[in-house]
């Protein structure tokens, strides 16, 4: 049985094929690469959000918030 991932990146797959954005989705993907991501999260991350432009984990995320809480 595949897993979740693999299965959100079927979909996030068809969604491509079925929009016909293959061009916006490379794009977004070589700057994902930039950033040293591979194919299949690149492509989880285009097929829940094509216009992401950051990316962090949760742990991250909390940090940076704490740190905005703090000063303001």
């Amino acid at each position: 049985m595949p897993n979740v991932s693999y299965k959100k990146l079927i979909a996030g797959v068809q969604k491509v094929i079925e929009r016909g954005d293959y061009i916006e989705c490379l794009k977004m993907m070589k700057k994902m690469r930039n950033y040293k991501y591979s194919f299949t999260n690149s492509m989880l991350i285009y097929a829940q959000n094509p216009n992401a432009t950051i990316v962090k984990g949760f742990m991250s995320w909390q940090k940076l918030r704490q740190r905005y809480k703090k000063t303001s």
